[in-house]
């Protein structure tokens, strides 16, 4: 028969032992939430002088409507691209030759990818598209706009409104979605067709982890530069072997230093250099006591 054990069992947490350990860390999520979107509010670059990792994760703790657009500015600035002013109708940035683009961001949500507010009608070279994956990860999909408008006319849709509703309208707003999976059609055909060999942030990062948008190695560096190969980053010079013993004593001091040296017994004007005399009929020391 065990015996009866007198221990008494532990008594609830009371209101002076402080919140359980579960709600204390949802208190430290939602204070880290509300100041991220507070200095965002304050900052229109806030965290652009961070590395791609750290500037997406902290643009996911903002507002879909918030993040976007940053998100654009960001890669705007990666880039090099200029904004273009909201009253245009010509896209999103321009380039170093001119060209208009328009430039999207979406992140990849159930397994969806959702490019909304694409206007066919504007007067723009063609389209920058960016997927951000669950993991961080930044894929770039560059089209012209006549691939675009095959896109929409294949699986692309009205962004607000019906088409019989829009059917007199000219300045239509279309979107994209699909399925962000390998295997897919549309997927497959947008990574085998429009994915861009240009590097992204987030390939950057692999190479130099400490160089993001911000460093001055960087700052105001248009794509053609990001053409160029990518370098490692240099490993640290290799130290200097130590310098050998002399060989022969240094010369004295004073007066004398930097001279030829008098050999002993050699008479007035006889001199010896490199171990060999020299003939000199004036003395340096000519008229000293």
């Amino acid at each position: 028969m065990h015996p009866v054990s007198r221990t008494r069992p532990a008594a609830p947490a009371g209101p002076e032992d402080g919140p359980p350990p579960a709600l204390a860390s949802l208190e430290v999520a939602l204070a880290l939430i509300e100041d991220v979107r507070r200095q965002s509010a304050r900052d229109p670059r806030y965290a652009f002088d961070q590395p791609w990792p750290i500037f997406i994760r902290l643009m996911r703790l903002l507002t879909p409507q918030s993040y976007g657009t940053r998100v654009a500015n960001y890669l705007a600035e990666f880039y090099g691209w200029s904004l273009v002013p909201q009253g245009a109708d010509r896209g999103d940035v321009t380039d170093a030759r001119g060209a208009h683009y328009e430039v999207k961001v979406s992140f990849v949500s159930r397994n969806q990818v959702n490019f909304v507010q694409i206007r066919p009608h504007q007067q723009i070279t063609g389209y920058r598209l960016f997927v951000v994956t669950p993991g961080g990860d930044l894929v770039r999909f560059d089209l012209t706009t006549g691939q675009m408008r095959e896109e929409i006319a294949a699986s692309g849709r009205l962004a607000h409104g019906t088409r019989r509703a829009a059917a007199g309208q000219r300045r239509l707003e279309y979107a994209m979605r699909f399925t962000w999976s390998a295997g897919t059609p549309v997927h497959d055909r947008w990574m085998r067709a429009y994915r861009s060999p240009e590097p992204t942030p987030c390939d950057l990062h692999l190479l130099h982890p400490r160089c993001g948008p911000g460093h001055p190695a960087r700052r105001g560096r248009g794509s053609a530069r990001l053409r160029r190969p990518l370098a490692p980053p240099r490993s640290p010079p290799l130290l200097a072997p130590p310098r050998s013993p002399r060989l022969h004593p240094p010369p004295p001091r004073g007066r004398t230093r930097n001279r030829p040296r008098q050999e002993a017994g050699g008479g007035r004007g006889q001199w010896m250099m490199m171990g060999r005399p020299v003939r000199d009929d004036t003395s340096p020391c000519e008229g000293e006591p």
